[in-house]
């Protein structure tokens, strides 16, 4: 796993599903990790008190990173480590094998959302 390959995959890493669309991951590389944590500005607080929409979007992410590096060829793990003050969740770094994923990059590319027409007024009782 090189940094600099990890990091040109980011582009489909982007693509991961996000609880309220906040998309709040980031990446941090250092020199033989990537840290994996969340913008703070990126959470809501108010209508997600307890963290549970911002957990749900960074594990999304992080197993999109990892579908999309071993389609990519590289070997790449997560590993744990929270630190809510540093704004971490873990790290991604170089693993033995490749992950076990029945998906692809284009399975992350052909993600979509459904939406039906804005039906403007009040909804029925």
């Amino acid at each position: 796993m090189t940094l600099n390959a990890l990091r040109a995959l980011e582009p489909d890493f982007w693509r991961a599903p996000s609880a309220r669309n906040t998309q709040p991951w980031t990446l941090r590389y250092r020199r033989r990790f990537v840290e994996v944590g969340w913008d703070p500005s990126r959470a809501l607080p108010a209508t997600d008190p307890a963290g549970r929409d911002l957990r749900l979007s960074l594990g999304a992410f992080v197993e999109t990173c990892l579908i999309v590096s071993t389609d990519a060829g590289m070997n790449v793990r997560f590993v744990q480590d929270h630190d809510e003050s540093a704004y971490r969740i873990g790290y991604l770094v170089a693993a033995e094998g490749p992950y076990a994923t029945p998906f692809t990059t284009q399975d992350v590319r052909d993600r979509r959302t459904g939406r039906v027409p804005y039906q403007p007024g009040r909804l029925d009782a």
